[in-house]
């Protein structure tokens, strides 16, 4: 029981990184950009 559930927490876990990461992306190289001093 606790490898099925590690198994589908991992799975979840991924597909939400994913697509944090694409709802993520354009603001961190806002702020990268910000940071940067204007970095274009």
């Amino acid at each position: 029981m606790s490898k099925l559930t590690k198994l589908l927490k991992s799975k979840v876990v991924k597909e939400g990184m994913k697509q944090a990461q694409k709802h993520a992306l354009p603001l961190i190289k806002k702020k990268l950009a910000k940071r940067k001093g204007k970095f274009k």
